[in-house]
């Protein structure tokens, strides 16, 4: 199996690409800095470029059986500024995958994204979504909306609030909402369903909502 990683240097995608060598599988990333990686050992194919760049991604994914997403936003992603990380890179994928022959895409997005989620907490549904988070989650929105247009075998993974401890019970699935009473999930047990969903068809052009 070979496998295209995008947003490698985060902690969730950290582990991708450990779990993925775990599984001795061939794994290609796109970064801008290299240096971020310099720990990794050789398993790892590192390429720098720009993962907003169709033609970058199309030809580090040559090859590739799937690719896994997990770009996110930082600072950007609060209060009133904006992002458009996940819409600039579902355009860009949704262009390169086809090109380079590369039919299934994961995309990891969150449980936010739905506007009106009857399982999350009230004040954070009507005041602190609203207020601080909306404008990302309207990003992923529109990400998950350009990838849904596409002809690719697509999963649109969305977890909970993500923690950095191991998994402290079993993960939860639902096809839309959160699972009842479900906030957290770990990263391990995000980027191990991540991985899953590269060979397994079950949520195949579904919108996995993942807690514990």
């Amino acid at each position: 199996m070979r496998l295209l990683v995008l947003g490698s240097t985060g902690p969730t995608g950290l582990l991708l690409l450990q779990q993925a060598r775990d599984r001795l599988w061939s794994v290609t990333t796109v970064v801008r800095s290299p240096d971020k990686l310099a720990h990794i050992p050789g398993q790892v194919d590192i390429v720098r470029g720009n993962v907003f760049d169709p033609s970058a991604l199309a030809s580090a994914l040559r090859g590739a059986d799937a690719a896994i997403s997990v770009l996110g936003a930082h600072a950007g992603f609060l209060g009133k500024g904006a992002t458009d990380v996940y819409s600039a890179s579902a355009r860009a994928l949704c262009e390169a995958l086809p090109e380079a022959g590369v039919r299934r895409l994961v995309f990891c997005t969150s449980a936010g994204v739905e506007r009106d989620d009857p399982a999350e907490k009230l004040f954070y549904r009507r005041i602190a979504k609203p207020l601080f988070l909306q404008r990302g989650y309207d990003d992923m929105a529109e990400a998950e909306s350009l990838i849904r247009a596409s002809a690719m075998d697509w999963v649109l993974v969305r977890p909970g609030r993500l923690v950095g401890r191991d998994p402290s019970a079993p993960l939860r699935v639902s096809p839309r909402w959160r699972p009842a009473g479900g906030v957290d999930v770990s990263r391990v047990a995000l980027a191990n369903f991540l991985i899953e969903q590269v060979t397994d068809d079950t949520w195949l052009r579904g919108t996995p909502t993942i807690t514990e």
